[in-house]
């Protein structure tokens, strides 16, 4: 079942680094029209005619343009998302010495990101890892296109700017 398909509301962002984007926003879709109602009113600073402010809202409309970039690139989603799939696969079945991505058995995976993980006792050669898999085989010095980083080296609960996160016990985080 795709994703929006079911439950009452879901979100998307088309946010520059998504699978597809428009340069900037995003989209909303909902089954119940009261909920659409409300959420077009938010977004049009609480307006439904123009200077009759039924709730406080926001401008949050996305410009034509980007709306353009987006329906544009929305017809080629499937097509980005079948090679981002096949490229998975052979990023699976050709890694090794690393944790690639599990995928369950039910789901389909459309990789936003391929995120391998480095165990633990291998973790002290993670910058030496990233400089391997930025440089070309054949050359020290030639990059790849590959982009390779620790996506979160701090998880927001343990960061100190985020007092309020501090205070619930995550179970998947090891203290």
């Amino acid at each position: 079942m795709p994703v929006g398909a079911w439950g009452d509301a879901a979100a998307f962002s088309f946010y520059p680094t998504k699978n597809m984007m428009s340069g900037e926003g995003g989209m909303i879709v909902v089954h119940d029209p009261e909920v659409e109602r409300t959420c077009r009113l938010l977004r049009n600073q609480g307006m439904e005619r123009r200077y009759a402010n039924e709730i406080v809202g926001y401008n949050l409309r996305m410009t034509d343009l980007h709306a353009a970039i987006g329906r544009a690139q929305f017809g080629q989603l499937c097509e980005w998302t079948v090679a981002r799939q096949a490229n998975a696969a052979h990023l699976s079945a050709n890694l090794r010495g690393v944790i690639t991505p599990p995928v369950a058995a039910e789901a389909n995976h459309v990789y936003h990101q391929y995120t391998v993980r480095v165990e633990e006792a291998t973790a002290t050669t993670s910058p030496q890892l990233l400089r391997l898999v930025e440089l070309d085989a054949a050359s020290t010095t030639r990059r790849r296109c590959i982009d390779s980083r620790h996506s979160t080296p701090t998880s927001i609960s343990r960061r100190p700017n985020e007092p309020r996160l501090s205070a619930f016990r995550f179970p998947c985080i090891r203290p």
